[in-house]
């Protein structure tokens, strides 16, 4: 084996046979009978940086990597990627430095537009992460648009026409003109894409129209507006639409149009299979876009798939080869999908946003300024109920872990302007403004509807967003703070949302605190369904408008079930706090106008403050809302454990924290009474109900009055409600047929009353009217001689002129009473005014027939339920002192404040038709027995004329339709439910 020079294994002994030569030692292999030392392969720690080790791999074995600056690359939008990327020869595109940077290097970009997608090749580290970032005291653009330029031909009128050879999709195709959007070829027209203008139903708005219908597939429109145009004008064009409770929109490929005599219908084939809400007809708003003819007005463009023609309406009507027209190309500026210590800084982006994945970490996104990050008209995916389109795939997506967008400006995303879909990520300093404007559930930043944990939102604005500004379900953990929100619900088509909105979340200690929320167009904070452990402290809330929706203006709801909320010194101005179906709840030290009272395992609520006569802001109408030192809420609150109120100051300053949201730098002087002392009190209510009981406080003064439970049964020749139900008693089921309640004879005091007797003529001949138009007065088989109208607009109706016994009554601070009987006609199309009357050239007070929803209304107050069309109907309207009630059939149904305006002279009474010059609203159908008092009559005289003037043969009715007589079988069961119904609802 020696004389061959082996050592090891078999070989040939040169005379046909063999010899075994041995084996090798212990970390020696036997190659080609010879033994050889093992090389170790390269690995983390061994000592020696070798094989594909690197210093951002294993800084043990190869030291630090480079740290920022030390050989930077250069890019410009005249360089060549060619270059070798210095200073003097930079590269053309980012790409190209993406592709080669390590870490520890930045790529400078030097002024100009870039357009491009960027797909960095490597990751940096901790110590060293590669940087993207416009040159000192420049700015680089990343666009996702590309130049048409042209030639451009006139088309017609103004409308000129280009080809442009790409095409992104339906409903993805975006045009700029001199970098602002212009808007899809769109009907009816808006001025701009977040604008709500739609059309709203009214012909069917009540589900009657039977060509009006939704499947998984189909949806199937009916309206009035829809007959101007020919058989099939809108095929090919995408309906956008909700209806019913209007959480969130649909869209479809219309297939059909066709006009009929009053009306017209479409058909569209749903883009998504989801779930729709209820009947499609009910409710619904619309528009139509993305088809030729709509194409009428400066701003609008359309695109031609079939012969890549562009049809462009520019702002100024002119030649677009005056302007610079851009066109979306690409839907993403960077992509980081599986990167690290990447950094975005100092860019501008248009037209594109930048995406991580479930793998990405560490990314900083600092100071960029983005608009138009993402773009969609189709809705092809989720359903009206969750409205998941966008939620998780649009504007600046902040997946996977450790990532930050920081001080930064994004502006118009059809969907998200944040999508915060991972953990431990956060959204700091930045504006976002203009977002969802499709109507899903996407938001300004969203953390799109599945399980996150510890994500960030803090000391951002947040302004216009089609549905909420923050939208946080499934959120654990999360922390939302010292933002700045206002203006959502901007486009006015969804409803039942909040500035922060979450459903069916246990948010596992998610804090919503220090935050600003104001100007308002729905909830505050609002924790839909099933929501659980959050923490909400220290919020300011202010400028709410909800009125269209519900009876107050709300700043937290919690709906049921709501639980192991606590809900800690937040000032609500002018709005309530409202919980349902609570489960150890905390409701402590808040300023509110009303907050929901519970008790045992539903929670505590307690030491808020609802005296607003007591509050003293420093400056209310001036938006301040620190508390004065003569205010009753300065040291009022109780100790929960909070160090510091909403601009840091510490708690508490004086002798106990405040209550609300800031902490006054001074302690109360009041001494009203002694700890423990208690004193009886008003609950402001009506008979036994309104005894109460308060306790003196720790800080010196009265709590909050606490009524005493002492009910007892109804007594029905009073106006009291001395069973504590919240009904009046003569309302009650058990004293609403009792004689008592229903005194005989029509109050005499009244300034006019018109009966209609083949005449316009008033009783008293004061103010006698002229019917105006094709009206008549005819025989009605159940009220004798009655106005007969047709409805429309300015068709026909009563005048009454404006005397001054009338001048002197319908005023906006006045209280008064009119009286009427109607008959809605069984076909009436649009709504119907009951009465009218201007009080300022821009407002006026009127009483309805809603054709929408089949309710009597009064200004704001609407009857409790849906009437039946061509049945005669008893109508009262009251304002007295500044309050609105409405009466149907002498039971009242509802109250809200009423708006006050400066009156104006010389304005018309009239009957059968509203205020407006425009949209007059005539009622179509019947009125009869119309009487104007000049003061707030009682419900025993509202009753009195009712039982006085109701049809013969017309038994004493609800307001229901549903005939005593007719149903005396089941009627001590329905009054019991009812009842009961009435009971729960005053716990609320």
């Amino acid at each position: 084996c020696l004389g061959l020079g082996k050592n090891c294994g078999t070989v040939s002994d040169g005379c046909g046979g063999s010899l075994n030569c041995g084996s090798c030692g212990t970390g020696y292999a036997c190659t080609s009978n010879v033994c050889v030392q093992n090389t170790p392969s390269p690995s983390c720690g061994d000592g020696t940086c070798n094989g594909t080790e690197t210093c951002s791999m294993c800084s043990q074995d190869c030291g630090s990597c480079p740290v920022s600056g030390e050989n930077d690359y250069y890019v410009s939008p005249s360089g060549d990627d060619s270059n070798p990327g210095t200073l003097a020869q930079p590269f053309k595109t980012i790409q190209k430095c993406a592709d080669i940077a390590m870490p520890g290097r930045t790529c400078y970009l030097r002024q100009g537009t870039y357009r491009e997608t960027v797909t960095p090749a490597h990751s940096g580290n901790s110590t060293a992460p590669i940087t993207f970032k416009s040159y000192p005291g420049e700015r680089a653009t990343i666009s996702g648009a590309d130049i048409l330029a042209g030639p451009w031909t006139q088309h017609q009128g103004s409308i000129y026409k280009t080809t442009m050879d790409w095409d992104l999709g339906r409903g993805k195709n975006q045009i700029f003109v001199d970098n602002a959007v212009m808007i899809e070829a769109r009907w009816p027209n808006v001025e701009e894409v977040m604008e709500g203008s739609t059309v709203a139903h009214g012909s069917f708005a009540t589900g009657s129209g039977t060509d009006c219908s939704y499947t998984s597939t189909t949806l199937s429109l009916r309206d009035g507006a829809l007959n101007a145009f020919p058989a099939n004008y809108w095929v090919g064009g995408t309906v956008h639409a909700t209806w019913d409770q209007r959480y969130h929109a649909l869209s479809g490929l219309i297939t059909s149009s066709t006009p009929y005599e009053s009306y017209g219908t479409l058909t569209a084939t749903v883009d998504s299979s989801g779930a729709g809400r209820g009947n499609a007809n009910e409710y619904s708003i619309y528009f139509i876009s993305g088809v030729y003819n709509a194409l009428d007005r400066s701003k609008e463009w359309y695109y031609d798939s079939s012969t890549s023609t562009l049809y462009l309406w520019t702002p100024a009507g002119d030649n677009p080869a005056n302007h610079t027209v851009q066109a979306r190309r690409r839907q993403k500026a960077f992509i980081l999908d599986g990167l690290s210590y990447i950094n975005i800084e100092d860019l501008d982006m248009f037209a594109g946003n930048i995406t991580t994945n479930q793998n990405s970490t560490h990314i900083l996104i600092n100071r960029i300024n983005a608009k138009y990050l993402s773009h969609y008209t189709v809705i092809d995916q989720g359903d009206m109920g969750e409205g998941q389109k966008g939620t998780r795939d649009t504007g600046i997506i902040l997946d996977g872990s450790y990532n930050e967008l920081r001080d930064s400006t994004l502006y118009h995303s059809a969907g998200n302007g944040v999508s915060l879909i991972g953990n431990n990520n956060t959204v700091s300093g930045s504006t976002i403004t203009y977002c969802n404007y499709m109507d899903t559930q996407a938001a300004n930043i969203c953390m799109g509807l599945q399980k996150t944990v510890n994500n960030i939102v803090t000391g951002n604005t947040l302004r216009y967003a089609g549905r909420d500004l923050i939208e946080h379900t499934q959120a654990q953990n999360a922390t939302i703070t010292y933002n700045d929100l206002a203006y959502n619900r901007w486009t006015s088509r969804l409803t039942d949302l909040g500035a922060t909105y979450a459903i069916a979340t246990d948010g596992a200690g998610t804090t919503i605190a220090y935050n600003k929320m104001h100007n308002l167009r729905s909830i505050g904070i609002y924790f839909d369904n099933s929501c659980s452990n959050m923490n909400v402290h220290h919020n300011i809330v202010w400028d709410v408008d909800y009125q269209n929706f519900t009876s107050s203006d709300i700043c937290i709801l919690a709906n049921s079930i709501a639980t192991n909320h606590k809900i800690y010194n937040n000032t609500c101005v002018n709005s309530i706090i409202k919980v349902s179906g609570p489960i150890n709840l905390d409701i402590k030290n808040n300023i509110a106008s009303a907050v929901t009272q519970i008790s045992g395992t539903q929670g505590v609520a307690s030491n808020n403050f609802t005296d607003s006569a007591n509050l003293n802001f420093v400056n209310l109408s001036g938006k301040d809302f620190h508390l004065q030192s003569s205010s009753w809420a300065v040291d009022a609150g109780i100790n929960l454990g909070l160090i510091q109120d909403i601009e840091g100051n510490p708690i508490p300053q004086g002798n106990a924290p405040d209550i609300g949201a800031y902490e006054s730098p001074y302690a109360s002087a009041r001494t009203e009474c002694t700890l423990g002392q208690t004193q009886s009190c008003s609950m402001g209510l009506q008979g036994v109900c309104n005894a109460g009981t308060k306790t003196c406080q720790s800080y010196g003064f009265w709590g909050s009055c606490i009524q005493n439970i002492q009910s007892s049964a109804e007594v029905c020749n009073d106006s009291l409600d001395n069973d504590c139900d919240g009904i009046i008693d003569c309302d009650d089921s058990n004293c609403f047929s009792d004689i008592a309640c229903n005194p005989v004879g029509l109050p005499a005091d009244y300034i006019s009353y018109w009966k209609f007797e083949g005449n316009a003529n008033d009783e008293t001949e004061a103010n006698s009217g002229t019917l105006i138009g094709s009206g008549s007065f005819a025989s009605d088989s159940e009220k004798g001689s009655v106005l007969s109208l047709p409805g429309g607009n300015g068709v026909s109706y009563v005048n009454c002129g404006h005397a001054p016994s009338i001048e002197n009554t319908i005023k906006s601070d006045n209280s008064f009473t009119v009286s009427a009987w109607v008959r809605f006609n069984a076909d009436g199309a649009l709504t119907g005014a009951i009465w009218g009357k201007a009080v300022k050239n821009v407002s006026g007070i009127s009483g309805s027939w809603r054709s929408y929803d089949n309710k009597l209304s009064f200004g704001s107050v609407t009857s409790n339920n849906a009437l039946t069309r061509g049945v005669w109907y008893h109508y009262v309207a009251v304002r007295d002192s500044g309050t609105d009630y409405l009466y149907v059939n002498g039971i009242r149904q509802s109250n809200s404040n009423a708006n006050s305006y400066t009156d104006s002279v010389n304005q018309d009474f009239y009957i059968g038709r509203a205020w407006a010059t425009s949209n007059t609203y005539d009622f179509p159908g019947r009125i009869d027995d119309v009487m104007l008092y000049n003061r707030a009559l009682s419900e025993a005289e509202i009753r009195a004329i009712y039982d006085f003037q109701k049809p013969a043969g017309l038994a004493i009715i609800n307001p229901n339709n549903q005939n005593q007589t007719e149903l005396s079988s089941y009627a001590s069961i329905l009054d019991a439910i009812q009842e009961a119904i009435n009971r729960i609802k005053s716990l609320f």
